[in-house]
């Protein structure tokens, strides 16, 4: 076995038995919601301007951009969201019931595209 083979096997045990110690679980939250916000009519990713806020009974967060148009937060918080993305240009989205539910290690992510539709 030469040496590089040998840190590969050792690096790969490493991840493993620290896999072990949390039952094969990350740290990192996972959100309960990601919302890609998009143009209804080209499809486009609207990024400018936009706001997207989760609410559950006495819960509120407003979620944040992970990447261009697509927001997300809530981190393993299970609930039952109302989504309500705004944008000055566009008529409000809103998505009631939106049902996130643990799973062993965190939340199952709700995945939703809100497609606004200009005013």
């Amino acid at each position: 076995m030469t040496s590089g083979t040998r840190m590969a096997v050792a690096a790969a045990m490493t991840v493993l038995l620290s896999a072990c110690d949390t039952g094969g679980c990350t740290q990192a939250p996972e959100p309960a919601v990601e919302v890609s916000v998009v143009d209804a009519a080209t499809g486009l990713a609207v990024v400018d301007s936009v706001t997207v806020v989760v609410r559950d009974g006495d819960f509120e967060e407003t979620l944040f951009e992970t990447s261009s148009g697509v927001y997300s937060g809530a981190g393993d918080r299970e609930g039952e969201y109302t989504v309500v993305v705004a944008h000055p240009r566009y008529e409000p989205w809103v998505r009631d019931r939106v049902r996130v539910i643990e799973d062993r290690c965190h939340v199952r992510t709700a995945y939703l595209t809100a497609e606004l539709v200009a005013r």
